[in-house]
């Protein structure tokens, strides 16, 4: 049984679908009071300059407008705080009578100082879709060459060795009975040599994915895992239609990492794969048993490169999915795995 989450689980989101963000968080309490003194001084760093625009139009403070909405980006602070903020900085300006316009006129200027706190939003979503699109396609000649070079071990390697098994059959014909021995030697290396490579070229890129699609790709990893190293596994696959190409690829990548990550450092004894639809989302979820980790600690401080999950988050990211890693010390991991269709 996998053990159920405690109170001193951690969970760690590292892709989120809306945030526009493939930064690495952790659920974690803040420090509050540090937060509050942040958010504080932006709010009244924002109402200053609200009311110097409103009274002055000065362009230049548009531009320190924009350079507060990016402090508000790194900050963290929501876009719906955001907005509230600006609410709050408009009433409390409109409620002290200082402002000597016509509210016409007045909330025209505070919307072009909205557009201008937001734009930082903007440019940071901006950023954020051309850097998705550069990393897909990224990812998709990583595959294609992936793909080439599996087929090349595959086929070329295999040709070659075929014709060293004949070249050492032809030499055995002319061999006395003592060198036959080394002969039948060499040949059971060829073989063990031609197994690992047929073994590489399928984690390379197993050619079930391209013609059964992720069900049979990962049952065809399953089973080479368990002759491995003899951990118990469970597939629970009820997807009505396989998934879109792309998508297929990174959960099988991801999959694959996950797989490997438990066979190195969890020390489990069994491991669940499950495969669903709730909506417009095709949800993967890998358990184990194994010894865990402080999720936060890893995602927040690094460590998820060592344990792979920064390949994860980027294979998913692109996608806009969202990567959920609970897990604690003792009591086994849990990584919840969510793609759009």
């Amino acid at each position: 049984m996998m053990a159920d989450k405690g109170p001193d689980r951690q969970t760690a989101t590292v892709a989120t679908m809306q945030s526009g963000s493939v930064r690495s968080r952790a659920r974690l309490p803040d420090d509050p009071d540090s937060r509050n003194r942040q958010v504080i001084v932006l709010k009244r760093r924002y109402a200053a300059l609200l009311g110097n625009f409103l009274d002055s139009g000065e362009e230049e403070v548009l531009l320190e407008v924009y350079r507060l909405g990016r402090t508000a980006v790194v900050e963290e602070l929501g876009l719906l705080a955001t907005a509230e903020m600006h609410q709050n900085a408009l009433a409390e300006l409109l409620e002290d009578g200082t402002i000597q316009r016509d509210a016409k006129e007045t909330f025209r200027l505070a919307g072009t100082v909205l557009s201008e706190l937001l734009s930082a939003y903007e440019m940071s979503c901006r950023g954020y879709r051309e850097a998705s699109t550069a990393m897909r396609h990224l990812n998709e000649m990583l595959e294609d060459e992936v793909r080439r070079v599996a087929h090349a071990i595959h086929d070329g390697a295999g040709q070659y060795l075929a014709c060293v098994h004949l070249s050492l059959y032809a030499v055995g014909k002319h061999t006395a009975e003592a060198g036959k021995e080394e002969l039948r030697h060499a040949h059971e290396l060829l073989d063990e040599l031609e197994k690992d490579l047929r073994h590489v070229s399928h984690e390379l890129r197993p050619r079930v994915l391209e013609n059964t699609g992720l069900k049979g790709a990962v049952e065809f990893l399953v089973d080479s895992v368990r002759q491995r190293t003899g951990l118990d596994i469970e597939i629970q696959d009820s997807l009505s239609a396989r998934p879109a190409g792309v998508v297929e690829t990174a959960l099988y990548r991801c999959i694959q990492e996950l797989l490997n990550n438990i066979t190195k450092h969890a020390h489990a004894s069994h491991v669940g794969i499950f495969l669903k639809e709730h909506g417009d989302l095709i949800l993967c979820e890998v358990r184990d048993d194994g010894v865990g980790f402080d999720a936060g600690e890893v995602v927040l401080r690094g460590g998820g490169r060592q344990l792979g999950f920064l390949g994860i988050e980027e294979r998913i990211a692109v996608l806009g999915g969202e990567v959920t890693i609970d897990s604690a010390p003792g009591s086994g991991t849990r990584v919840k795995i969510q793609v759009p269709k």
